[in-house]
């Protein structure tokens, strides 16, 4: 696989993604939480046929960053439901790391709309309890994650990064239709 430069935990979420884009043959991309637009920027660059990449992020200057990068961006604040048209649908739909910073009763609304969009849905959740992070709201565990995922046929990967990293392991969560 192509060395990205990044951290191990982008390394293995650029690898999952892409993955699931060859394995699938996706055509279109949403990244949810796209942040500067590098993971969108990097799939587009190293997949073998034209992939359309969309964002939505809620930090108007990552917002323009990802712009930038030729993703076209909806800068908007993830939280209850996605901002797509019922009849919209998208090859592949990635959330990596951003729904443990939406309050969780609205977690269900987004999965089911990435259900309802997406071919190939992805999500990724730190297997970290959020006393440890200020920022998220809620904890992923594997019960949590049979709650909420439950009805999906899911592949369900739990990633461990070097110790000396800092990063808290992943749980990688995708189902396709």
């Amino acid at each position: 696989m192509i060395n990205i430069g990044r951290s191990c935990r982008d390394q293995a979420h650029f690898e999952w993604v892409m993955g699931k884009i060859q394995k699938h043959l996706c055509r279109s991309m949403l990244d949810i939480g796209t942040w500067d637009g590098w993971l969108p920027e990097l799939c587009n660059r190293h997949t073998q046929h034209e992939l359309m990449t969309y964002g939505i992020e809620s930090d108007s200057g990552l917002c323009a960053q990802a712009r930038d990068k030729g993703i076209r961006m909806l800068n908007y604040t993830l939280t209850d439901r996605l901002p797509l048209n019922a009849e919209e649908r998208i090859d592949l739909i990635a959330a990596n790391e951003v729904l443990e910073h939406i309050d969780f009763k609205n977690v269900p609304g987004i999965i089911k709309d990435m259900d309802r969009a997406g071919r190939v849905c992805l999500v990724s959740l730190p297997d970290q309890r959020h006393e440890d992070n200020r920022e998220h709201l809620w904890t992923p565990t594997e019960e949590v994650i049979g709650k909420l995922f439950g009805q999906f046929n899911l592949e369900v990967i739990r990633v461990e990064y070097a110790a000396d990293t800092g990063i808290p392991p992943n749980w990688l969560i995708s189902w396709t239709k």
